[in-house]
């Protein structure tokens, strides 16, 4: 049977499982370590990576990993313009967040846990988390979501823009956090935009690291914080250079003759060796 939607959140739901259950390893292993934001981002990162590889192995995109996870070039501008759009997309994912969190208030529990998180931190974890966060967190949840699943859905003749929802439902229900779902959900429905119209991963992974880039700043340095201090009129400001952006890829990077290349082979790849349950 061809990859369906269904089946792609079968394996994101999979992916949950993978990171639950190295959770309880952990924590039974090494007491405390729920409170180490560092070790937690960790953890996700390798459930991401077994599930991928996992993924990939059952319906494998290529004969190399660069070929399956649409490691490929684009326009000239893509991978910028990508960092530029996930950098910008903080702004509006902020607001979001801000906005539910009204609705669905933290429990004290809740408050106390993530305070703990940001602020109880060693001087090696002060060091390591902008890496985990910036680097790995972007790297394996890119790979996983816009790299392992979304190519196998359009492998599996679904469409680009059902097949990015669904990657992007996935990629918010995976985060656990319901103050923070429409803000990830934002977020994931953009960068889909970046790996549909370029048919490549480089420019939504950028994307991602400038957008947790931002996040970390924002926590560490309040000045740089979307809404610290940033006037209503500069917030929406912001928001329109992020749909500009968002226009000037669609209308070049996705028109651009490799970015078609790339679209096209994701359905026909040119050697992928296909596997049926």
């Amino acid at each position: 049977m061809d990859f369906t939607p269904w089946r792609a959140l079968t394996w994101m739901l999979g992916a949950i499982c993978i990171m639950l259950v190295l959770a309880l390893v952990t924590t039974s292993l090494w007491p405390g370590s729920e409170q180490d934001a560092v070790g937690i981002r960790l953890l996700s990162s390798i459930a991401f990576l077994l599930a991928g590889a996992l993924l990939l192995g059952r319906y494998p995109g290529g004969p190399t990993l660069k070929q399956a996870l649409a490691i490929h070039a684009s326009h000239p501008l893509a991978i910028f313009l990508g960092g530029g759009i996930g950098l910008l997309a903080q702004v509006p994912a902020e607001i979001l967040q801000r906005w539910l969190s009204s609705q669905i208030p933290h429990n004290q529990v809740q408050v106390d846990s993530i305070s703990q998180l940001t602020t109880s931190l060693s001087p090696q974890q002060e060091v390591a988390l902008p890496l985990v966060l910036i680097v790995l967190v972007p790297l394996c949840e890119e790979a996983f979501f816009r790299g392992g699943i979304y190519g196998a859905l359009r492998r599996g003749q679904n469409r680009e823009g059902l097949s990015a929802f669904v990657v992007a439902l996935g990629f918010a229900l995976c985060h656990f956090s319901p103050q923070q779902f429409l803000s990830l959900l934002f977020f994931a429905f953009v960068v889909g935009i970046l790996r549909v119209f370029s048919g490549s991963l480089l420019p939504g992974l950028a994307a991602h690291a400038t957008f947790n880039a931002a996040a970390w700043a924002g926590q560490k340095l309040p000045a740089f914080h979307p809404q610290g201090g940033v006037s209503p009129l500069a917030q929406g400001a912001l928001l329109l250079t992020l749909f500009f952006l968002i226009f000037i890829y669609i209308r070049f990077v996705g028109r651009h003759p490799v970015s078609l290349r790339n679209r096209n082979n994701e359905v026909f790849p040119p050697t992928a060796e296909r596997t049926h349950d």
